[in-house]
């Protein structure tokens, strides 16, 4: 077996390690009394810091505070501090990677959260009112996906008729799908043409050119 990197009786967290296991873990015994085990990477970064019992009694302390801990609106307000602060978080890029960030009063309380944005609509998600701004009071409201979606910074704007709007709300208003106008820009369309152009359009050219006769080679 490898020599153990970290050495038998070492503490970290509520675990006391006890001795090496395969694909680079340890055997550890919790201050609960519970056995664990965890990898060595997990153990170190403090990732792993019990046997599990450490964030069952912090959802139990806070569903004794606020007792919402299941509902949408804690699920959301946990989304976002994950995104904007835990690095591990695959949208973390897209939000803390490019600094926005969650307000000290929202990020230390759910409660605080839920005072100040209210019970969630239904169906409806928090959007912040600047795109580029943080996550705090003042800049966030209840939103519908649609209206969330003409506030995406990753919209594709297009324009026509001294219009600028994204292209899922030409596809609301113009009663088409937006496959349909992405697609047609990826062509090559211009923005009207890809707005306006009658549906099936292109199948109609094509077989108009398969109708005509074909020219005799004169040479």
């Amino acid at each position: 077996m490898r020599k153990p990197d970290l050495p038998a009786g070492a503490r970290f967290g509520r675990l006391v390690v006890i001795e090496p296991c395969p694909k680079y873990s340890y055997l550890c015994r919790c201050d609960c009394g519970a056995l664990t085990i965890a990898l060595k990477k997990d153990i170190k970064s403090g990732h792993t810091a019990s046997c599990g019992c450490l964030r069952r009694e912090c959802q139990a302390k806070a569903n004794a505070s606020h007792g919402m801990s299941g509902s949408m609106e804690y699920r959301i307000w946990a989304g976002i501090k994950k995104r904007c602060i835990n690095l591990r978080c695959p949208a973390y890029k897209n939000y803390g990677g490019r600094g926005i960030q969650i307000c000290d009063r929202w990020r230390d309380s759910f409660p605080a959260f839920l005072a100040d944005m209210g019970r969630r609509p239904a169906g409806m998600s928090v959007e912040r009112i600047d795109n580029d701004g943080n996550y705090e009071p003042g800049n966030c409201k209840w939103a519908a996906p649609l209206e969330q979606a003409r506030n995406c910074r990753k919209n594709h704007l297009v324009t026509a008729n001294g219009e600028s709007l994204p292209i899922s709300v030409w596809a609301e208003r113009l009663g088409i799908r937006s496959e349909t106008i992405r697609h047609r820009l990826h062509r090559g369309y211009t923005d009207l043409a890809a707005l306006f152009a009658p549906l099936g359009k292109r199948l109609a050219n094509r077989k108009e050119r398969q109708c005509q006769p074909h020219k005799k080679d004169t040479g």
